[in-house]
């Protein structure tokens, strides 16, 4: 089922049975974490670990290019496994090249989930935090977004979640975000993307 309306193309489909669309995968290690990303088993797999820079206050995030367009419907299946608290994943969306502001919408491992914008080095709380009896702790959930001029509609397994007005951003990057707390790690598991613009 596609998530946007029949008359926009489908510009990616995505099952990881290979790397057909040069997904980032790769190893890192960087002031904030360490990390593999790969294809396997028709997944993309993240295996990530946090660093320690903040004092225990801050979330290290790494994120992996999805596509190009400013009017989007995308679909994204994730799992998250870990023990930690503080880990998160999502997409970012009107991002600009260089990465200084963007939307993210995020599921996170305690049942939420949140819509903020990152602007002027700081973020912003657009969504504030919310339960969502219909997040699977522990389990794949499916995330839908629809952004249309300054309006966007978010969806939890096929269900709408929230909408959201006013969204000003111009940038036209769209990226898949994970997000994982300092001293905390996590194995996230993507599959099932599917991109209409």
């Amino acid at each position: 089922m596609l998530p946007g309306p029949q008359d926009m193309s489908v510009v990616l489909c995505e099952t990881y049975e290979d790397n057909r669309h040069n997904w980032q995968v790769e190893s890192q290690d960087n002031p904030y974490a360490r990390y593999t990303s790969e294809i396997r088993s028709g997944k993309f797999i993240v295996e990530y670990s946090a660093k320690v820079f903040g004092g225990f206050q801050r979330t290290a995030l790494t994120w992996f290019d999805i596509g190009k367009a400013k009017y989007f419907a995308l679909s994204v299946s994730g799992q998250m496994e870990t023990r930690f608290e503080g880990v998160s994943w999502g997409v970012a969306f009107r991002a600009d090249e260089t990465r200084d502001s963007y939307f993210l919408f995020s599921i996170y491992n305690d049942g939420t989930y949140g819509f903020e914008i990152f602007e002027n080095n700081k973020w912003i709380q657009l969504i504030s935090r919310r339960p969502y009896s219909g997040i699977h702790v522990g389990e794949s959930n499916t995330m839908d977004i629809v952004v249309y001029g300054g309006d966007f509609i978010f969806t939890i397994n096929g269900e709408q979640v929230n909408i959201f007005s006013g969204g000003l951003l111009e940038g036209e990057e769209i990226l898949l975000m994970v997000g994982v707390k300092e001293g905390a790690s996590a194995v996230f598991s993507f599959d099932d993307i599917v991109l209409q613009s």
